[in-house]
């Protein structure tokens, strides 16, 4: 049950398979983007004031998001060893240095020219090499999931991804700026735009590629949801701010470089909620991880690990206040000859059975019903002297008795009955052992009361079965008192 547990445990974001939940929210998103995108195409050539500062705090913001998004890709890449974070980290970082050259180049933000080249066609061949960078990884990243956090080759390391990217941006940019003569101008003279028309139109398309090969690409991941989200966004940044408008500042141009912002930050703010999510996953897990491991599998009970835990706790608690404690360890009388006659299925319905009526006679506070192995259960009662426990135990026993479950093969009764034992350290024998000191061993303390509740139960076997047997015990374990009860069944 641990291992399946674990099992089905995905903590990454390239591996979670997309909920209902998630894919309302991300179609609520595009939705939204969708919406805006057509109220404002029909005003996207409406002029509005130049805000000279805008340019450079825009593109700073876009270069920042998206160098800060490649390094959260690359942090899950590094926890998850999936090249499906590496791709898509490759493709920020390189939009991210894209966007950086766009902005120095772009005139009146660090000089009347730019900075690079010749602003009229250097600005606009870094604007399209800009904006083709992520759909050209996104579609890489969905011709390559594969939803199993494949591990990437050794050489897949960060550093030699910003490096690549690094050198690549620059080798986009000298051959925006140096060989501007090798390329076509997308800006002519005349003012003929059909080349700037046509080089929009494939950034447009590529990025409509991207999103509709990702679309295809089944089943959904949680990452897989928020790149069509960035996806989207670009396409109406891109259609706003340089296809549907007339120029720079007006209110296509500002609201498409709004459609950029988001696009920048959607994986900024989805991978930290996505995280959240996963840390509560981890968290439930934990739960529910903690609580098999102090569970018995087939009858629900808690099971010998967390029996001897509460077993110390309760000893050193009640050795510390002078409390009583007492301890019965039950047997299914003859369950070997009930697994012959009746078979092991019906046995293990039968353990379930008596671990049921076990619990349900345990409701007190600090009270635990455990399965101590086998056909053997342990039933810790805190607080409890020897004659309560002594009830406790008979009380055990008429409750599986009235179960009548039939046991045509014992020697005790015609239906299945139990054998019990029970031990009890009083308030001075654990004022003796807090002599000794609280925190002695426990071989000295409480497993010294399991002992006895043994010699309690072997006692009761031996004298026929079907029957409590008290035992009470001094700190050295010495019987101080064997006494059998009448048959508690009969």
């Amino acid at each position: 049950m641990l291992s399946e547990a674990i099992d089905d445990l995905s903590i990454f974001s390239s591996t979670i398979p997309a909920g209902r939940e998630q894919k309302r929210a991300a179609q609520a998103v595009v939705l939204a983007c969708i919406l805006i995108f057509l109220a404002a195409a029909r005003f996207a050539r409406l002029a509005l004031p130049a805000i000279a500062s805008f340019v450079p705090a825009y593109e700073t913001v876009i270069a920042t998001n998206s160098l800060i998004t490649a390094v959260l890709l690359f942090g899950h890449f590094r926890h998850a060893g999936s090249r499906d974070h590496y791709i898509l980290a490759c493709g920020f970082l390189l939009t991210g240095f894209l966007a950086i050259a766009h902005e120095l180049s772009f005139p009146g933000v660090f000089a009347a020219s730019g900075l690079l080249g010749q602003p009229a066609q250097t600005t606009p061949w870094l604007y399209m090499f800009w904006h083709a960078a992520l759909p050209i990884f996104v579609i890489l990243y969905a011709a390559m999931k594969d939803g199993a956090g494949m591990t990437p080759p050794t050489r897949w390391r960060p550093r030699y991804a910003v490096l690549i990217a690094l050198a690549a941006a620059v080798a986009l940019t000298i051959f925006a700026v140096v060989l501007t003569s090798l390329l076509p101008e997308i800006i002519p003279a005349d003012r003929d735009a059909m080349l700037m028309t046509v080089m929009l139109s494939d950034v447009v398309g590529l990025g409509l590629f991207a999103l509709a090969i990702l679309w295809l690409r089944r089943p959904y991941f949680v990452l897989d949801l928020w790149i069509m989200v960035v996806m989207c966004a670009s396409i109406c940044e891109v259609a706003l701010s340089a296809a549907l408008n007339t120029g720079r500042f007006d209110l296509g141009f500002y609201i498409g470089c709004g459609f950029g912002l988001f696009a920048s930050s959607v994986m900024i703010m989805a991978l930290p909620l996505e995280n959240g999510r996963l840390y509560e996953r981890l968290k439930e897990a934990a739960v529910e991880l903690g609580r098999l491991a102090t569970t018995d599998p087939l009858t629900g009970v808690a099971n010998r690990r967390a029996f001897e835990k509460a077993l110390d706790l309760e000893w050193r608690r009640a050795a510390r206040r002078n409390l009583p404690l007492s301890l019965a360890l039950i047997d299914i009388d003859f369950f070997k000859n009930y697994n012959d006659c009746y078979g092991h299925p019906a046995g293990d319905q039968c353990l379930k059975a008596v671990a049921t009526a076990l619990e349900n006679n345990t409701r007190r506070a600090g009270e635990m019903t455990a399965r101590y192995g086998g056909e053997e259960f342990a039933v810790l009662l805190p607080h409890a002297d020897a004659a309560e426990a002594r009830r406790h135990a008979e009380r055990i026993c008429y409750a599986i008795a009235a179960l009548n479950i039939p046991h045509a093969r014992s020697d005790a009764g015609a239906c299945v009955t139990v054998s019990v034992g029970v031990a009890t350290m009083s308030s001075e024998t654990a004022e003796a052992i807090s002599a000794h000191g609280v925190a002695g061993p426990r071989g000295v303390a409480s497993i010294k009361l399991v002992e006895a509740a043994d010699k309690a139960l072997y006692a009761a076997k031996a004298m026929g079965r079907n029957r409590v047997c008290a035992f009470a015990a001094s700190p050295d374990g010495v019987a101080a008192e064997i006494g059998a009860l009448p048959k508690a069944a009969e």
